[in-house]
């Protein structure tokens, strides 16, 4: 059963195509020496992109030619977002070795400067926008900013993954007084933190902004913490519990998930914060969870049964017989073998495997109240 791993971030795409070509490229490569080069055929297929990328890459001397025709011809933004030629201005943007590179570097700037909102979207210059804020002068950087928005309208970069990498990039970059701008222009922050690419954005701020706007965040997240725990939010709560403020926010926390505990188990993205709420909560919270789960009645199935066969709930059980003293998780133990069908469940087995497991460790000490030969 797959569950959405909140480390995956949205990073940037991995820049360019001809990719582990640096210890097997040919020698001709190296020394070729051409006068003209028809730098548009790039363009026409994936195999021609690749050698001009090899040409550019290899052979220094070659450089200039590629890449003053590319310029000349005004070719910069048709390549920049055509399949192929993408790939070669990356390339460009890759190689930092001298003066003569950034020299190159900012032409290309000049070139997409005035449509980079619109590239950073695209399926292809989305590629070479994310570079070319990595590589530019950081003295360009408030400049692309106020291009792309991020102070006036947010919203449009959290319906398209690409330009959200963009953003990403933008934001990590940039100094962190200029992220507090960002975050001051997001209007609707429930609805932006609940998107599932606006909140990696939130995240990234939070990693590269003043303390100010860190706690502005975590108050704004405090206040629609219910919203958050449902929704892609919740990865942002993920993200305050494992960082160095988690006694902090569990405090906050902790209120909201009394009384909630096993409704929030069942929610494919709630579950993410229980669970770090028993990892991190100190042991008075993590009785309260526990409790809570021993004590909960239900018109229907025990809630402990039910959870250990539920697709979601079934990681809560996991954890929170980590977390049992040994007379509490003798308790729970003897609750969940209360099913005679509890070995048989998709999900109900593995809990079964992380009890079996405990008992060996423990060195049979629940023998007696597991059904069949154990230890």
């Amino acid at each position: 059963m797959f569950i959405p791993n909140s480390n995956n971030q949205i990073m940037p795409n991995p820049y360019g195509g001809a990719t582990g070509f640096s210890n097997r490229m040919p020698g001709y490569f190296v020394s070729l020496n051409i006068e003209k080069i028809e730098v548009t055929k790039a363009l026409d297929a994936y195999r021609e992109s690749e050698k001009y990328q090899n040409m550019y890459v290899f052979n220094k001397d070659q450089r200039d030619i590629i890449f003053n025709q590319i310029n000349k011809d005004g070719l910069i933004l048709k390549f920049t977002q055509d399949q192929n030629g993408n790939l070669l201005i990356l390339k460009i943007l890759e190689c930092n070795d001298d003066d003569k590179d950034k020299e190159k570097h900012e032409i290309i700037y000049k070139a997409l400067i005035n449509d980079i909102k619109e590239l950073s979207s695209g399926k292809y210059s989305t590629h070479v926008i994310q570079k070319l804020i990595d590589v530019v002068d950081e003295n360009y950087l408030d400049e692309i900013a106020n291009k792309l928005g991020v102070y006036i309208n947010m919203e449009f970069f959290i319906d398209n993954p690409n330009s959200n990498r963009v953003i990403q990039n933008l934001i990590n970059r940039q100094k962190k007084e200029n992220n507090d701008k960002i975050f001051k222009s997001i209007n609707n922050f429930s609805k932006f933190a609940n998107d599932k690419y606006g909140c990696y954005i939130i995240i990234a701020i939070l990693k590269n902004c003043t303390d100010n706007c860190y706690n502005a965040i975590l108050q704004k997240s405090c206040e629609n913490i219910v919203e958050l725990f449902k929704d892609n939010g919740n990865y942002i709560i993920k993200f305050f519990l494992e960082s160095e403020d988690k006694d902090k926010i569990l405090d906050i926390i902790y209120p909201v998930l009394k009384g909630n505990i096993y409704e929030l188990s069942k929610d494919k993205k709630a579950v993410f914060v229980v669970k770090e709420a028993l990892k991190f909560g100190n042991e008075n919270q993590r009785k309260d969870i526990i409790n809570e789960l021993l004590e909960l009645n239900t018109d229907k199935e025990d809630p402990l049964i039910y959870l250990s066969k539920h697709q979601f709930g079934n990681y809560v059980i996991q954890d929170l017989l980590d977390y049992c003293e040994p007379e509490t998780l003798k308790k729970v133990i003897k609750r969940i073998y209360s099913d005679p069908n509890i070995k048989k469940d998709n999900f109900g087995k593995h809990i079964c495997d992380k009890i079996e497991k405990i008992n060996f460790l423990k060195e049979g000490m629940f023998n007696d109240i597991i059904p069949g030969n154990h230890f």
